[in-house]
């Protein structure tokens, strides 16, 4: 709906008033039973902590390049596929540090932080 009113200059209120039922029926299922779902998931699993699983978020423009380009036949320039190369060499940085190892706070520091 939100593409909708950038795209067309519609504003959003009529793009909502417009909507089809599908995809009113899409917003109110990925709002409420996806999100409840991902929620009660999220509270069952504490055993992983945010340290571990917040790298892996920086997967997700990777996974949209690849999945745009797998369904859709998208094709991309060496710039992305560079930008994605260097994510991953991100993650693998941060997953690959020893435990334990982080930057130390700010009032730790021996040299001064401007």
């Amino acid at each position: 709906m939100i593409a909708a009113a950038c795209a067309g200059g519609v504003p959003l209120i009529g793009a909502v008033v417009h909507a089809s039922w599908s995809s009113i029926a899409a917003a109110l299922y990925l709002g409420l039973i996806a999100g409840r779902r991902l929620f009660d998931l999220g509270r069952s699993t504490p055993a992983v902590s945010a340290r571990r699983s917040d790298p892996f978020a920086l997967l997700a423009p990777c996974t949209g390049v690849v999945a745009s380009a797998d369904m859709l036949g998208e094709v991309f320039g060496p710039a992305r596929y560079a930008g994605m190369a260097l994510i991953l060499v991100g993650l693998a940085v941060v997953i690959g540090a020893p435990a334990g190892t982080s930057a130390a706070p700010i009032e730790q520091r021996s040299d001064p932080v401007v």
